[in-house]
């Protein structure tokens, strides 16, 4: 933990205590119910086992005994006497002091069994500074600068394009120059001299500006690259963080029960959002607990059972398309399915006693259902795997439990991700750029036309003697390949997921880098091996492709391939402030086979629609500068540009702007609270096809 071995613990515990005294003001105001003690038990447990990992035995000991006071009023059935509520706030006033007293700097050495030299007595910043040094970044602010830095890039792209038009027009006044001169006195005079000065001096300063603007778009480039990679370092956290205080959950909980165990981990380099493996950290400390006091044999029971003495319990974490897994197994006596049906049965949480061993099992993420004689501080309350169901619920993810007498035991915790850090290979298909996890890329082959096999369901590749199904990255994005001729040969990667492999055809191979993978918003509807998206230096997205999703659909054969062109479409123009809503548009468009193009604003869109015909305009209505309604307006009165309908897509969900926007002339209002693709499209094919 470095210097201050404390640092999170009082950020934690200043939260946890905080959350118990808004739960126990809520109780001294009459309130009661299953939820609510739940809730405050399942806090008091996670101060517990934080304040065991620092070695605080005070607060320990604090929380422990304000459990046991909530127990007996779990069920929710009746209310707290003020007098009983009064002692638990008491409690809460000794768990304060406790904590403000780690800000000591004499706290900071005892960890570490050294007594606090007169120089370190005199090092101690003000608390509220100590606060402020460890304050939690807001999520929603850390994603808005992201979103910034991405609108830099989009900006930055336009200004290299500018480069582009600026060493044209260079190139433009070199070639009039050296024209000029090769005429030779053909137009001398004193005006002839004059325009070739001109031209000569327009082509140096021309010259000059271009080096001095690519110098420093380079280098906005790269420091915006530079800037963009420390905030996301601050979204996220490798998982390993977490896998100190487990292992020191594990050895504190073996001592206390007399046991030996031996702790593993593996997959600490996997990188995802800090505040997911906050969320996931609790959890995990109770799977390693629970491990240990249900798990874990004593060392008779091991001897008996010709086991190791110690007993093993590992940790792993693995990303595995748009999901993290986060797995606990251990060598022990497996779940007594038997004794969890006998203490549900008598709880009343289980009705029959014919229920199947799963839905047994399945019981103890619920909570209130222990098997353990008596509460210790390790065990006895059923608040530990019910910590882990919440987790999961909140996170919509899953748990999976599977256990094997006298074997042992594995809990297995699924999550989306929200951001997760990834190395992946970069390949592209037509101008389609798709990253995919270099972790299950076994090797690229360069293929002639020939060697590609048909098979009987669908082509094949043969690589080291095996046949491999194959299917091309245009044929999972929906696209044709643009090239109409007959390729000598073609870029294959081979991809393994789960023990089996299939070959993936691309245009070409872009190298390898560190992507941040984002999951899609839940009412983008993609098909099953898109795992997210990255945004590219300029803020553009990049799909990311599920290796286990893919494999299970080439063995399938399951994609439909695109059918010939059809008639082609006029391109449709998104005009968005917002650089997500923007990219979320061109995605579902784009993906529908409609030729897309982009404003920042209203001004921009106006510019952009009097340079090309579009089909359709989709218009936010809150931009700065020109709104929505006054670009409708603006095109409603536009001689050229009348007959082009218009769709406002907006969070203003009133009924005065409803009418508003079909006063202005919109032919669709889409309110986002309430967004669906599928309408979306639906309503842009009524209106261009």
């Amino acid at each position: 933990m470095g210097k201050d071995p404390y640092r999170y613990f009082r950020v934690e515990g200043r939260e946890l205590i905080e959350a118990l005294s808004k739960g126990l003001l809520e109780l001294e105001r009459g309130a009661h119910g299953v939820e609510l003690f739940t809730l405050l038990l399942r806090q008091a447990h996670t101060l517990k086992g934080a304040a065991r990992v620092v070695r605080q035995p005070q607060i320990s000991e604090l929380t422990h005994a304000l459990e046991d006071g909530l127990a007996p009023y779990r069920e929710g059935q009746r209310p707290v006497p003020a007098p009983l509520v009064a002692e638990w706030f008491a409690l809460l006033d000794r768990m304060t002091a406790a904590l403000a007293a780690l800000d000591e700097p004499a706290a900071a050495v005892a960890l570490a069994g050294a007594p606090a030299t007169p120089a370190q007595a005199q090092e101690p910043k003000p608390a509220a500074e100590a606060a402020m040094e460890t304050m939690r970044i807001d999520v929603a602010e850390m994603d808005e600068l992201l979103e910034g830095l991405s609108e830099v890039g989009v900006h930055l792209a336009a200004m290299q394009r500018s480069a582009v038009s600026l060493e044209r027009a260079r190139k433009l006044a070199e070639a009039w120059l050296q024209h000029a001169r090769q005429q030779g006195g053909s137009g001398s005079g004193q005006g002839f001299e004059r325009a070739a000065l001109s031209a000569e001096e327009l082509q140096a300063q021309l010259g000059h500006a271009l080096g001095a603007l690519n110098a420093n778009l380079g280098q906005a480039r790269t420091e915006l690259g530079q800037v963009r990679e420390r905030a996301h370092r601050l979204r996220l956290a490798p998982a390993g963080f977490m896998f100190a205080g487990l292992e020191r959950a594990a050895r504190d909980a073996a001592q206390a029960l007399g046991k030996s165990v031996r702790f593993e981990a593996s997959g600490g380099e996997v990188r995802l959002d800090a505040h997911v493996l906050a969320s996931i950290q609790h959890a995990m400390l109770q799977l390693v607990r629970n491990a240990v006091a249900h798990g874990i044999e004593g060392a008779p029971a091991r001897r008996a059972g010709a086991k190791p003495p110690e007993g093993r319990i590992a940790i792993s974490v693995r990303q595995q398309g748009s999901k993290v897994l986060f797995r606990c197994e251990d060598d022990g006596a497996g779940i007594d399915v038997e004794s969890v049906r006998a203490a549900a049965l008598r709880s009343g949480r289980l009705k029959s006693s014919l229920a199947d061993a799963t839905e047994v099992i399945r019981l103890l993420l619920k909570g209130g259902i222990s098997t353990a004689g008596r509460a210790t501080e390790v065990s006895g309350r059923g608040v530990g795997l019910e910590v882990v169901g919440s987790t999961a619920a909140e996170l919509k993810g899953e748990v999976d439990i599977r256990t094997v007498a006298g074997q042992g035991t594995s809990i297995e915790l699924c999550v989306p991700i929200t951001l997760v850090s990834v190395t992946a290979l970069r390949v592209a298909a037509n101008r389609r750029i798709v990253s995919l996890p270099l972790s299950a890329v076994r090797k690229s082959l360069r293929l002639n036309e020939g060697e590609l096999e048909a098979g009987s369901a669908h082509p094949c590749v043969v690589s080291d003697g095996k046949a491999l199904p194959y299917l091309s990255l245009w044929d999972l994005l929906g696209e044709r390949e643009e090239s109409q001729v007959r390729r000598e040969a073609r870029t294959v990667v081979v991809v393994e997921a789960n023990g089996e492999t299939a070959a993936l055809g691309v245009d070409r191979l872009l190298g390898t880098s560190n992507v941040v993978l984002r999951s899609l918003p839940p009412f983008v509807r993609a098909e099953p091996w898109i795992a997210g998206a990255a945004l590219d230096a300029e803020g553009q997205p990049e799909l990311a492709l599920d290796p286990q999703a893919f494999v299970t659909a080439a063995h399938a054969g399951t994609v439909r391939r695109p059918h010939a062109a059809t008639a082609e479409r006029p391109p449709v123009l998104v005009i968005d402030d917002s650089l997500t809503t923007r990219m979320l548009e061109q995605s579902i468009l784009e993906s529908a086979g409609y030729t897309v193009d982009l404003a920042i604003s209203a001004e921009e869109g106006l510019e952009k629609a009097r340079r090309r015909a579009y089909g359709l305009f989709v218009v936010d209505v809150e931009m700065p500068g020109m709104s929505g309604f006054e670009f409708v307006e603006c095109v409603r009165g536009d001689a050229e540009l009348h007959r082009i309908p218009c769709i406002l897509v907006t969070s203003r969900a009133s009924r005065e702007d409803l009418q508003r926007g079909k006063d202005a002339g919109a032919r669709a209002y889409i309110v986002k609270g309430e967004f669906d693709q599928g309408y979306l499209l639906e309503t842009i094919r009524g209106l261009i096809g």
